[in-house]
């Protein structure tokens, strides 16, 4: 195949796109490496908006990127994130709590649970009463990841590392290529951009990469729009919850994601089944009109993941890679474990057909248990309205089905994953929360008992959110 890149020297890095993913690779590449970073971003970019919640990972990403997170935290309006609300999701209507730390102790706390099921689950787990009282435990920060504000994010890295790259403020006016290989940018400068490798972060754009290898995901995930805007504050100490929320409603799911500043929310819906109007006037109501109709943005997408977003030379990270929705802040997640998983194809300063086979692998397995994990969450209905039908009318993922098995027999739980986003802890934690269970063997637990007595006293040790934030946290 004339395509084909039996070795390519890798000296010269190209980024095109203005977004969290743009910035953040651009970060990454110029601290870690002897690449030459050049971005082409066009003047006054604007993120798409939905992702100001991070994952666990996040931190350590902007320490590989140079970044003090004393510094950085509080510069992007950071706010911690112990875990998400799900109020309602649960079967029974219960409210069901995903936290980062899940059993930090190893003493197998889902096991013990469902031999028992007393009470709610979400009672024995960590951070639930600390994060439901406003309060964050300081000896277990690791297990928090942060709320941000995307846009300070992006400020925040260009005046970093503006001494370190080539920055060019301008859009594209012509991508040239010869078959799937980028042979130069031109700006609309008239300027000629050459580079060993391309990275596009163009968004759903993909104007570098294209969307021939698009594989669509509608037969799998029920959202494709959503309207969203920044609501103020009313009781900062009350309303700046250490942690996000999920609200379900009948033509969709509305999200809470306080930062420092404000509120960032949306509300997540099908446009085939509700229009973008009903769905304005609902997320206002829901708000009490704290946000205006006429101030909310509207995002549009259609579900989807590139199969190939490596090609030749040029890469795919972030939404040019694929979007599935905002539920479980995966956007930001994938984008951080592309960035980090092209570095170390191409960090030796070359890369080949093998590097290429195995970014594209990776980021496969990534996305598709990404999909998998979301598709789970609508696998109950939780009102009686068309947009649930449909959601609940999709396929349920095979590992769904095998970890319910499980649940239903005598194995062992398995917690370890394949080191992507979400380990099969992660899925034991929600579908004992959504699924229907075997009635448990026996009456109480020593274990549970002394547990339940540990997360009260990390819970009277813990220190209220706000007051941390203000002391410079």
């Amino acid at each position: 195949m004339e395509d084909r890149i039996i070795f390519k020297e890798v000296h010269r890095v190209v980024i095109v796109g203005g977004g969290s993913s743009a910035w953040l690779a651009a970060a990454y590449f110029s601290n870690q490496s002897n690449i030459y970073v050049t971005v082409i971003d066009k003047e006054q970019a604007q993120p798409i908006g939905v992702g100001e919640a991070t994952l666990l990972g996040f931190p350590d990403f902007m320490s590989s990127c140079g970044f003090d997170e004393k510094e950085w935290f509080p510069a992007i309006d950071g706010t911690y994130k112990s875990g998400i609300l799900f109020p309602g999701w649960g079967r029974e209507g219960i409210d069901v709590w995903h936290p980062f730390a899940i059993d930090p102790n190893n003493i197998g706390i889902l096991s013990e649970w469902l031999s028992v099921q007393d009470g709610p689950l979400s009672n024995y787990l960590p951070l639930y009463k600390e994060s439901k009282n406003n309060l964050v435990d300081r000896s277990a920060l690791k297990f928090y990841a942060v709320n941000i504000d995307c846009i300070k994010l992006i400020a925040y890295i260009q005046q970093k590392i503006k001494d370190k790259i080539n920055f060019i403020n301008s859009g594209v006016r012509l991508v040239e290529k010869t078959g799937i290989n980028v042979d130069y940018v031109q700006c609309e400068s008239g300027e000629k951009i050459t580079g060993d490798i391309f990275i596009d972060c163009t968004g759903l754009n993909q104007i570098l990469i294209g969307s021939s290898c698009n594989s669509s995901l509608e037969d799998k995930l029920p959202c494709n729009t959503a309207v969203a805007g920044h609501v103020e504050y009313k009781d900062f100490k009350k309303e700046c919850s250490p942690y996000v929320t999920c609200t379900p409603m009948p033509e969709g799911w509305l999200w809470n994601i306080p930062v420092r500043s404000r509120i960032g929310s949306g509300m997540v819906f099908n446009r085939s089944i509700t229009d973008v109007e009903t769905a304005k006037q609902r997320f206002s109501d829901y708000w009490d009109s704290r946000v205006s109709l006429e101030n909310l943005k509207v995002l549009s997408w259609d579900p989807y993941v590139n199969r190939e977003p490596w090609q030749g030379n040029v890469a795919a990270i972030g939404l040019s890679s694929g979007f599935l929705e905002p539920l479980e802040s995966t956007g930001l997640a994938i984008a951080c474990k592309g960035i980090s998983v092209l570095y170390d194809r191409i960090q030796q300063n070359y890369f080949d057909d093998t590097d290429v086979g195995l970014f594209n692998q990776i980021m496969e397995a990534t996305y598709r248990e990404a999909v998998d994990f979301v598709a789970m969450h609508y696998s109950r209905k939780i009102f009686p309205s068309d947009f649930w039908s449909h959601a609940y009318n999709l396929p349920t993922p095979d590992v769904q089905k095998y970890l319910e098995k499980m649940h239903n027999s005598d194995y062992k739980m398995i917690y370890e994953g394949k080191g992507h986003i979400f380990g099969l802890i992660n899925w034991h934690c929600w579908l004992l929360q959504l699924s229907e269970l075997p009635k448990p063997q026996k009456i109480e637990s020593e274990i549970l008992n002394n547990y339940i007595t540990l997360l009260n006293k990390k819970c009277l040790e813990s220190i209220e959110h706000d007051w941390l934030l203000k002391q410079g946290h």
